[in-house]
């Protein structure tokens, strides 16, 4: 997924002061800008990834204890287990 504009713009006013401080320029200044310009839209994926991963492991948890407990009711029918287990599954996935 490719970082908002705003975000952008605002990562590379930050890269500009950063070698600007250190007094990076030609070349090597060209380079450091491309490795921390895409190495900051990497840190913005992972931290998309990690996100979604946590705010899923939320959902599958509270989906769990809601599954077993109707697994574990002897009185439940087999269609009742099944929807628990596909509403454990599916929890926290994108639409």
């Amino acid at each position: 997924m490719k970082m908002p504009a705003a975000l952008q713009a605002l990562v590379n006013v930050l890269i500009n002061l950063f070698l600007n401080a250190l007094n990076i320029t030609g070349f090597v200044g060209w380079v450091g800008t491309l490795a921390l310009r895409y190495g900051g839209q990497q840190l913005y994926e992972d931290w998309l990834k990690w996100a979604h991963d946590h705010a899923r492991a939320k959902e599958q948890s509270a989906a769990k204890e809601a599954a077993n407990k109707i697994i574990d009711d002897p009185n439940s029918t087999p269609e009742q287990r099944g929807k628990a287990y596909e509403d454990y599954f599916n929890a926290g996935r994108k639409p």
